[in-house]
């Protein structure tokens, strides 16, 4: 501490910690040459003020050195440089030349003798005027989310000349405490685990933690500044919601004066997303209604309730209650007014009860706001905010949920590589007794699309051609197609996702679901399918098979007669005449007689050379339902082949052929082929 202005002088006060079994100290202090010992009794704090130790100007003048101990010295000088000059001059090895710091020791005496010294600790004297405090310091305070009840402050501050480090001074209710930053201008409490803990503030504590093993800041400090009011504190802060922040600058000679105070108070934090429960309407199986929760928030003199119409959210004060229920409250728009085009709640109580199918009214909402999307959407979205005397917390989340539908049953949903770039989904579920009719919706990175398959109990995406192309996503078109001009589902779906949104980027999963309509057109089943992931088929043959296959298929080709019936023969005697091998030959009739036998037969009982007819899919009179095994899906694969491109598509018979033959010498299949055109 300095003696005052014009003085150049000051006192060094020190302290330290009991030794036990110590019966006394000495304060060790270096002159620049050696160390001076100065016996201080049994006590842990010492000073120099008053004490005479520093050698007079007169003494250094005449170039001494030597510390006093009879009292007849002065004050120590704020500038040592002279002392440590005399000391130097005397044939000093000491570096304290040119220093302007003070070294202090201090040693234990036992009745043994005297104890080890201390490590050194410098000492530096303070400016005679004292710096000007620092400027106040800014602080931007940060929720750490909606529910935790925390937060943290971000404090920033401008730099003080001559400054070695910092501190931030933080008000607890009951004093100040402060906690080092190192030379820097700014410091977050995030992280630092500083506030006291729930069970500690409920134990009536205040102090906070310089351990980390607190929790992040209160929003709301004033259970803290209560627990300090009570043990007595007048810092004033009872029943306030800032915070206290002053800034102290760190010089070479110790702290420095701190700045005024900022005020901070943790932003209103958003509240947690509500808990929302679905129902079915008693009196109304086409309604339902919403029973909506959330946690109470301190202050909050009401709530209000924001329910999503497609477009925006409309808000109903539904008074200081926890819970509401949409049941009776008429909100929403009526059939005939989604009709008309009207999405807009009825927040006067004046409309209809909630629907169980929202996806009209989000439709409606979408054709007169194209820019927003919910149209493909089931759930209900709903929101709470907690209104306090002169202001409003921030929106929660959304609580989402759908109305308790019936799930379509017995639903089955497969995938499969066509080749080693395109692939194929097959969904089957049971029909249901109020449906008049189904929809199957795949997704397409942002919206789910429909396709209406009216009274089938099946989707094939095989041959209706709906992904975009390659040349479509070349050019940044990510729209699926409803008039099968597009190509079948590709293996890597992340491309069209990544046209139309960033979240599925990357993801290679389709998805998709199924739904029933009533004859109105409401949605009253409902399954969201398994997420699917498409692998390439494998398509390896055994070259010579492969090149035996192709010899077979070409010299068949010109002498294929297709009949009424859908069956396939070869003109033999024409075959005969070209001169064509001995194996198409035996092929030719062993396909005329496999055709022949699908003839004779009505149910795939029949035998054609040892080979079982069967399936949903092989056979004669087969061609819906779920295939039981591959290869009756290799079948169905064919038959919807002839629905796309009409009956005795060749290139349709020449797939069939190569599956089935890749199949059967794949898995050393002898049996099992049914339906083979050609």
């Amino acid at each position: 501490m300095s003696n005052g202005v014009g003085t150049g002088t000051g006192a060094m006060n020190l302290s330290w910690k009991a030794m036990p079994g110590a019966t006394g100290y000495k304060v060790i202090i270096g002159n620049g040459y050696n160390y001076e010992y100065f016996t201080v009794g049994n006590v842990t704090s010492w000073t120099t003020k008053g004490k005479g130790i520093f050698p007079t100007k007169a003494e250094l003048d005449k170039g001494l050195y030597r510390f006093h101990t009879d009292g007849k010295g002065t004050e120590f000088a704020n500038d040592p440089t002279q002392l440590y000059e005399n000391t130097f001059k005397a044939g000093t090895t000491w570096t304290l030349r040119c220093q302007k710091k003070y070294i202090v020791r201090v040693l234990a005496t036992y009745t043994s003798g005297d104890g080890p010294t201390s490590d050194i600790t410098e000492a530096v004297m303070p400016p005679e005027t004292l710096p000007a405090k620092p400027e106040k310091s800014t602080i931007k305070t940060t929720s750490s989310g909606a529910g935790t009840g925390t937060g943290h402050m971000d404090i920033t501050w401008q730099a003080v000349p001559g400054a070695i480090d910092y501190k931030v001074v933080i008000g607890n209710g009951y004093n100040y405490e402060y906690f080092n930053t190192g030379n820097v201008t700014n410091w977050s409490t995030k992280g630092k685990n500083i506030f006291p803990t729930q069970a500690e503030i409920a134990n009536k504590q205040y102090k906070f933690h310089q351990d980390g093993k607190g929790v992040e800041f209160a929003s709301d400090p004033r259970a803290l500044y209560e627990n300090g009011y009570q043990a007595g504190s007048t810092f004033g802060l009872r029943n306030q919601k800032k915070y206290i922040v002053r800034i102290l600058a760190v010089y070479p000679w110790g702290d420095g004066p701190t700045s005024d105070i900022t005020d901070a108070t943790m932003p209103i934090e958003q509240m947690a997303k509500p808990t929302v429960t679905s129902y079915r309407s008693e009196e109304d199986a086409s309604k339902g209604y919403l029973d909506v929760s959330w946690q109470p928030v301190a202050d909050a003199i009401s709530y209000k309730v924001g329910l999503f119409n497609g477009f925006n959210y409309q808000y109903v004060n539904v008074g200081k209650t926890t819970n509401w229920s949409t049941k009776g409250k008429k909100l929403w728009a009526s059939d005939q007014e989604i009709a008309n085009g009207r999405y807009q709640l009825h927040v006067d109580g004046t409309g209809s009860e909630v629907p169980m199918d929202p996806m009209r009214t989000y439709t409606a909402a979408n054709k007169a706001n194209p820019s927003v999307n919910y149209s493909d959407r089931l759930f209900y979205y709903t929101r709470v905010v907690a209104v306090f005397e002169n202001s409003e917390s921030p929106v929660s989340d959304a609580g989402t949920t759908t109305m308790p539908f019936d799930s379509m049953s017995n639903l089955t949903i497969s995938a499969a590589g066509i080749n080693q770039e395109d692939g194929l989904i097959d969904v089957y579920w049971d029909e249901m007794v109020l449906a008049a009719g189904y929809k199957f919706w795949i997704f397409n990175g942002l919206n789910y699309i429909a396709y209406d398959v009216k009274k089938n109990t099946e989707w094939h995406s095989e041959n209706q051609f709906i992904w975009p192309t390659k040349a479509e996503i070349a050019e940044g078109k990510g729209i699926l197609h409803m008039d099968n001009t597009g190509k079948d589902l590709s293996l890597a779906p992340s491309e069209v996702y990544a046209l139309n949104s960033n979240n599925y980027a990357g993801n290679n999963a389709y998805f998709s679901r199924v739904t029933a309509y009533d004859n109105e057109g409401k949605t009253i089943a409902f399954s969201q399918n398994e997420t699917m992931s498409i692998e390439p088929a494998d398509e390896t043959i055994d070259p010579e098979i492969q090149a035996e296959y192709e010899q077979v298929e070409k010299e068949l080709e010109p002498y294929l007669i297709s009949g009424e019936d859908g069956n396939v023969m070869v003109d033999s005697q024409k075959l005969a005449d070209s001169g064509a091998s001995e194996i198409t030959a035996e092929v030719a009739d062993e396909l005329n007689q496999f055709s022949q036998s699908q003839q004779a037969g009505a149910d795939g009982g029949v035998q054609a050379r040892g080979w079982k007819v069967y399936g949903n899919w092989c056979g004669p009179k087969h061609g819906g339902g779920r295939p039981i095994d591959y290869l009756d899906s290799i079948c169905k694969s064919h038959d919807l082949c002839y629905a796309d491109r009409g009956y005795f598509a060749c290139s349709c018979d020449k797939t069939l052929i190569k599956r089935i033959d890749q199949y059967a010498k794949k898995n050393e299949m002898e049996g099992k082929v049914g339906g083979v055109c050609s």
